[in-house]
């Protein structure tokens, strides 16, 4: 059996397909080894012939599968809580698949055109954030309309049941840990770009966390990428650079911090979204309002943006925070420390910003001025 990656890529040759899938081959383009678009077609028309099996399966699971009590088992006779599920799933796998698409890239001439790799890293981290979105926006509702308290049938409940009981009635100590160490981030991920920013304007640049005064490497990122579970090596494609690995530094360490605050932040709301649903201790009729009800002024100490739907309302904002983010660090490490023409001659890589990553990118001055302002230009 050859190597995973080799048979991603095409390397095995007829012979190696024939022992594996019989007489199956994906016929490519010879001019550019790329698939024809009616393969492409077919792969989406057959996927989604896939999931229409899947749905037709889980009605008659649903409806045929033996009798439980709703009670009893409230995640299986609940639309919107199997929904919720599989939203979660599929948008943290499109999210997965964005990263594989240019860290392990399928097809060599795809990842060698810069713009398409951007545009599917693009496409995929945006369709991952909004399903993850709907999955708490219909966690929410199962809250509210479909799930039943345990305690109302004696002993006649079902395991999930009570979990999800438990966690309700800790809610308040989850919730309270969520926020700190969101907080926490917040404040140390922030504070480093502030310090950044105020040093540098003030003359002192050598006082600012960079890879050239104080360093912050990331010792942990290191050490994984020291087992060397994939190939590190360059990999160039007509002149191209299509793989290579990406050194990390301070930069890299700054604005990772900036990602897991903003999807904390993310989480926090929906998880609150979630599971204050049917109470809280201001509002404990919240139930019998509904998924939407609008803000009734400073009654009962304010009702105003605490709804299930303001939940999600504000989740979608921090969502669009948090992948706006994560889209410019994508382009802007890219562009500068992995894409490039790789020069025979000097066998050196010239990049298309020339590594001004780490250089610029440890202030919110260099985001701005940097990547929105001057960079912004190479993509009219």
């Amino acid at each position: 059996m050859p190597c995973p990656q080799d048979f991603l890529l095409f390397r095995i040759g007829p012979s190696d397909y024939s022992k594996i899938l019989g007489c199956f081959r994906p016929l490519l383009l010879s001019s550019t080894g790329c698939v024809f678009l009616g393969q492409v077609a077919s792969h989406h028309f057959y996927v989604g012939v896939v999931f229409i099996m899947g749905g037709i399966i889980g009605i008659r699971y649903r409806s045929f599968g033996g009798y439980i009590p709703k009670a009893a088992a409230p995640l299986t006779n609940s639309w919107h809580a199997q929904l919720s599920i599989n939203l979660a799933i599929t948008g943290s796998s499109s999210i997965a698949f964005a990263h594989i698409v240019y860290a392990i890239p399928v097809y060599p001439y795809c990842a060698s055109d810069y713009p398409t790799v951007l545009c599917l890293f693009c496409h995929h981290i945006w369709i991952g954030g909004k399903l993850i979105v709907g999955a708490g926006a219909h966690a929410s509702i199962f809250m509210i309309g479909d799930y039943y308290s345990y305690s109302y049938y004696s002993k006649n409940y079902w395991c999930n049941s009570f979990i999800l009981q438990q966690i309700l009635n800790h809610r308040d100590v989850i919730m309270a840990h969520l926020i700190w160490v969101t907080v926490a981030l917040g404040l140390h991920s922030f504070g480093l770009y502030i310090h950044n920013d105020t040093l540098q304007a003030c003359g002192r640049p050598e006082d600012t966390f960079s890879d050239y005064s104080i360093q912050l490497k990331p010792v942990f990122a290191a050490w994984v990428q020291s087992f060397r579970i994939v190939s590190f090596d360059i990999e160039v494609l007509d002149g191209k650079v299509i793989r290579m690995t990406q050194e990390l530094g301070t930069a890299d360490f700054m604005v990772s911090h900036i990602h897991g605050f903003t999807i904390h932040t993310t989480l926090l709301i929906l998880l609150k979204g979630v599971l204050y649903a049917r109470s809280s201790r201001l509002v404990n009729d919240k139930l019998e309002l509904g998924f939407r009800y609008p803000c009734d002024g400073p009654g009962r100490g304010g009702t105003c943006q605490i709804s299930p739907w303001d939940h999600i309302y504000l989740a979608v904002f921090w969502m669009y925070n948090s992948l706006s983010v994560l889209l410019f660090h994508y382009f802007w490490k890219m562009q500068s420390d992995v894409w490039g023409v790789y020069d025979v001659s000097s066998q050196k890589i010239m990049h298309i910003t020339g590594g001004d990553f780490s250089v610029n990118s440890g202030t919110v001055n260099g985001w701005l001025r940097d990547l929105l302002w001057s960079q912004a230009t190479m993509g009219i």
